[in-house]
């Protein structure tokens, strides 16, 4: 290509795969084979750490490029933002500090970042059309279901799984009284446990907010149609699955009633009872729920203060 060692070619993108497809050799491959002067390589970071969508951090794919192409590429890498036009700014920065006096070029398929870009160099994007497509999240996909016999894989799962954020993991715990009198409450009981339980589980990133995912997780283990009295508050659970590790559980504590349903055991529910609330003690409770059960006692005792004629609460409540 005449006059291209006057030129530095951009490429910006993700690439988050374990190997280049035969669409980002061919892509690079060509860029290299027109003989730019210099070839700028723009991968994007995220500031989330190890998901599924972002398994690779920066330097694993600056290594992967140099490996394929060494000294091909100048590698850097750009940060996520929240607003396209900082986003922009940011590359064009990246650019202008390394360009010198070269024209900029910046070549891509059009679904990659052209849309999101802004910036100063939007005119100069040459579209590149891949002869060979390959998903890198069907790649992603693929490779999540094997397992490999081999040192390397193994270090890589480790790799990846201590570099992960310390995080919550968020649920809900449902206290369901049978009406509005609070006399009666339905408590759970699971496989080779001896005490009760409060029904609940984990929140779900399809779930709309912790009032959705307790209205879902009650109808899941007891197959009631409740309504949400009012949220108690929220408490670390000393869950005995996760006492060792780092990540902990925090729960969204709720008092509900019955609406409609036959009460019946579901899910990881082994059985279900109709309790007398008033004959319960913190002893008949497991371990880990014993601070909701507190928490539900003084919540119940005010609430009953406040609401002295409870048939008119029910009325106005559930209207």
């Amino acid at each position: 290509m005449e006059n291209n060692k006057e030129k530095i070619a951009v490429i910006v993108g993700r690439f988050q795969v374990a190997e280049l497809t035969q669409g980002h050799l061919d892509l690079f491959r060509k860029v290299i084979d027109d003989d730019y002067g210099s070839i700028l390589l723009v991968l994007g970071l995220s500031p989330t750490k190890c998901t599924q969508r972002n398994p690779l951090d920066f330097e694993s794919r600056r290594l992967m490029f140099e490996e394929e192409f060494p000294g091909k590429l100048t590698i850097q890498y750009l940060r996520d933002e929240a607003s396209d036009s900082v986003w922009s700014v940011n590359l064009d920065r990246i650019i202008d500090d390394i360009r010198g006096n070269r024209d900029v070029v910046l070549i891509g398929s059009r679904d990659c970042f052209y849309d999101c870009y802004d910036g100063c160099y939007k005119n100069n994007f040459i579209e590149y059309v891949p002869k060979v497509y390959t998903s890198g999240s069907e790649q992603r996909k693929s490779l999540s279901r094997q397992i490999k016999s081999n040192k390397y894989w193994r270090a890589g799962c480790i790799y990846a799984t201590m570099n992960q954020y310390p995080s919550v993991y968020a649920t809900v715990d449902c206290a369901i009284f049978n009406d509005m009198s609070l006399d009666k409450i339905y408590l759970a009981r699971k496989e080779n446990e001896y005490s009760y339980r409060f029904v609940g589980g984990f929140s779900s990133p399809t779930d709309s907010s912790f009032e959705a995912a307790a209205r879902r997780e009650a109808a899941e283990e007891t197959k009631l149609e409740t309504t949400i009295i009012q949220y108690i508050g929220s408490r670390k659970i000393d869950d005995w699955r996760y006492r060792s590790e780092t990540n902990k559980i925090i729960t969204n504590f709720y008092a509900m009633v019955k609406n409609w349903g036959r009460a019946q055991p579901s899910d990881d529910i082994k059985e279900l009872y109709l309790v007398d609330f008033n004959t319960l003690s913190e002893n008949d409770i497991m371990p880990e729920h014993r601070e909701l059960f507190n928490m539900l006692c003084n919540w119940r005792t005010a609430y009953i203060l406040k609401n002295p004629s409870i048939k008119d609460a029910v009325i106005k409540q559930l209207d």
